[in-house]
């Protein structure tokens, strides 16, 4: 299947209007968002918060969980009971603040997506010239070259077939950066310069997930959507939004996997899925003590929370601390994959509902890696929440934000963001 970008790539319609919903797709739970931007009056405190820095209103929150034989490895399996669950979790989130949004952007884990970001270099033969709408052309078809033999590429670890016969879609692109000569700009046309470079993110989804994929979103009833991997915004909200982090590793804990994604230079230059998610620490408890899933899933939860006596929760913290163990060699193989990577970034930050448990950043700090897997200096943990967002989110639902609610919480951010006549992707119209 060939990429081929055009010009205009989105319709003209998908600048974020006064409210609209974020909904991540998780392999453990559906998650919903509704955002508004606020109407605020002249000299008020929100106001002045606002001109500091855009922000947006959180008005509703909604959450309904999977089963396993539903989803698997963030692939719908049971479209039809997953578009029921989308809904109820959409459902809570429009009762909670009565607003019934027309635009919809959705997060992606797991094996249903794909995302990478292809950089491409322009030398020009004549520099004073300024730049024109042909070569802005030129250089979109040099990115729809290189993104094609980037998914071609991509696409293979996630088949067993040759990466020829790989069938998959385009569900997402965004143009990131183009620089003249080393300077960044929103807008190239006029510029004069010898070397234009630009960077693009793509996402790309095999056929049979975006098929499944696109029957939910029509399900949900609401025509204006995108799609994209859940945790791009993150990265982006990370590296743009006055944190300056450049490289970088993202490891998301969800029910049943761990999504992990490599950023240099504060693209997103891969990612990586693992079966082994936050459901391994519950089955380790649940099969150790014997008790049910559901017991032990309870005195996880508790165990994260400081809230269990003493001699369960030293029974408890050698069970987790054994399983976190297991799981730090799944995402050892992980690392493993990226083949072409000789230095992996020294910043990790986990995230998702899995990543509150502190052993899983004890095992990674302590973790005997391999030679064959090198940091840029010890590896530092941190552990990511919503309250990251604090300064360009209010929280208006009356709950509290949780550590699972930090993905669809940027997603939303993410989609607000688009909307600046002046971000670059509006300029290259892509």
């Amino acid at each position: 299947s060939s990429i081929m970008f055009q010009l205009p790539f989105f319709k003209s319609s998908s600048a974020p209007e006064m409210a609209f919903l974020a909904v991540d797709l998780g392999s453990e739970s559906v998650k919903a968002a509704i955002f508004a931007r606020p109407k605020v009056e002249s000299g008020s405190d929100d106001f002045l918060r606002r001109e500091k820095k855009d922000c947006l209103e959180v008005l509703g929150l909604g959450r309904a969980g999977f089963n396993s034989n539903e989803v698997y490895a963030g692939a719908v399996i049971d479209p039809e009971t997953v578009s029921e669950k989308t809904r109820q979790a959409i459902r809570e989130a429009v009762m909670a603040c009565g607003l019934s949004p027309k635009q919809l952007i959705f997060g992606l884990s797991g094996e249903a997506v794909k995302g990478f970001t292809t950089k491409v270099r322009l030398n020009r033969g004549e520099p004073k010239k300024p730049l024109g709408d042909k070569e802005i052309k030129s250089i979109i078809e040099n990115i729809n070259r290189a993104v094609n033999r980037e998914v071609v590429k991509e696409m293979s670890s996630l088949s067993a077939k040759s990466p020829a016969e790989n069938n998959y879609e385009t569900i997402y692109s965004e143009m990131e950066e183009v620089t003249v000569d080393n300077y960044k700009i929103n807008n190239p046309v006029g510029c004069t310069g010898e070397v234009v470079e630009a960077s693009l993110f793509t996402a790309v989804s095999p056929r049979n997930y975006f098929e499944n994929f696109n029957r939910l979103a029509k399900s949900v009833k609401i025509s204006d959507y995108k799609s994209l991997p859940a945790l791009y915004p993150l990265v982006k909200f990370l590296y743009a939004d006055g944190r300056g982090e450049m490289n970088f590793l993202i490891i998301d804990i969800g029910g049943q996997i761990t999504d992990l994604a490599l950023v240099f230079g504060g693209s997103l230059i891969s990612s990586r899925t693992i079966n082994l998610g936050g459901y391994l620490f519950t089955r380790s408890i649940a099969e150790t003590l014997g008790i049910s899933p559901e017991t032990a899933a309870e005195k996880k939860s508790l165990y994260a929370a400081g809230k269990l006596g003493e001699e369960e929760k030293q029974k408890i913290s050698e069970i987790v601390r054994l399983t976190a163990k297991l799981w730090c060699s799944g995402i050892e193989a992980a690392l493993l994959d990226f083949s072409e990577v000789r230095s992996f970034p020294d910043r990790i930050f986990i995230v998702g509902g899995g990543s509150a448990l502190s052993e899983i950043a004890g095992g990674l700090a302590d973790h005997p890696w391999p030679r064959s897997i090198a940091f840029a200096a010890a590896p530092k943990i941190k552990q990511l929440g919503p309250e990251i967002l604090e300064e360009t989110l209010v929280n208006r639902t009356g709950k509290s934000f949780s550590p699972s609610d930090l993905l669809p919480l940027s997603l939303g951010y993410h989609f607000f963001r688009l909307g600046d006549k002046n971000h670059v992707r509006n300029i290259f119209k892509l």
